[in-house]
């Protein structure tokens, strides 16, 4: 490989038993070294100047496909372990989709690691269920696949903001940031919505019914980022919620 493996390609590596791997460098991307040489593989760096200059010159002539983000796949369906593409760019709008593909239809687990890398809150989304879940590092995360006769590419994806919501309902949620009461505002529901405000491990901290308006008092928590969910009709609002003392 001209530059070292990513994690894409280093989860092929592993799951086709190559047992050794010559990369021509790993200075403009460090790649998924680790993770192989902890699944026994033998990668050597060749710290090759020329694959360098070669890498450095595609990336300031392709700078917008050098920064695409990049797909995530399950690739081991009996060790259900899921790889994680480093993304060079980070922003606030990033998804990067989570493509499934299982041999039969049945319960799942995912879990994460490294997620502290993205230096920001990453969330699962999960539009079939209506989800957003805040990641944490080792967490398991269960989902069911009723479908197994094709990849999933079009229901989970990672991202850096929980907000999402069907265009049918408006919800929103001020102040924000908060220090007494959250005040809660939905348009086009016709029955109550269901709210639940988490802390960022999960926890249920405050649940409620909001049919139009309605508040939560937070005056009672600590100062830090707190994660709201509205489940309505269509959907379900998920958004983050700073807290201050």
């Amino acid at each position: 490989s001209t530059l070292m493996p990513c994690y894409l390609c280093a989860g092929a590596v592993v799951q086709f038993g190559i047992k050794k791997v010559y990369a021509g460098e790993s200075k403009t991307f460090s790649g998924a070294r680790e993770f192989m040489e902890s699944h026994g593989v033998e990668v050597i760096d060749l710290e090759s100047e020329e694959c360098v200059n070669m890498m450095n010159k595609f990336i300031a002539e392709n700078p917008k496909l050098w920064n695409e983000e990049m797909n995530v796949y399950l690739i081991e369906n009996t060790k259900r372990e899921m790889l994680i593409q480093t993304i060079s760019a980070l922003s606030e709008t990033l998804k990067i989709p989570v493509g499934i593909k299982v041999a039969k239809p049945g319960e799942y687990e995912i879990s994460f690691t490294n997620s502290e890398a993205f230096n920001y809150p990453l969330y699962l989304i999960d539009l079939d269920e209506a989800m957003s879940i805040p990641v944490s590092e080792g967490q398991r995360y269960k989902i069911s696949i009723k479908d197994a006769s094709k990849p999933i590419n079009d229901r989970f994806y990672l991202s850096l903001s929980p907000d999402f919501v069907n265009k049918e309902t408006t919800v929103s949620v001020y102040p924000n940031p908060v220090t007494d009461q959250l005040n809660i505002a939905i348009k086009g529901q016709k029955s109550p919505a269901q709210i639940t405000l988490v802390d960022m491990s999960g926890k249920v901290l405050r649940t409620a019914e909001i049919k139009r308006e309605g508040s939560i008092d937070v005056s009672d928590f600590k100062g830090g980022f707190y994660i709201l969910k509205v489940k309505t009709e269509q959907g379900i609002f998920v958004q983050k919620i700073v807290k201050h003392d």
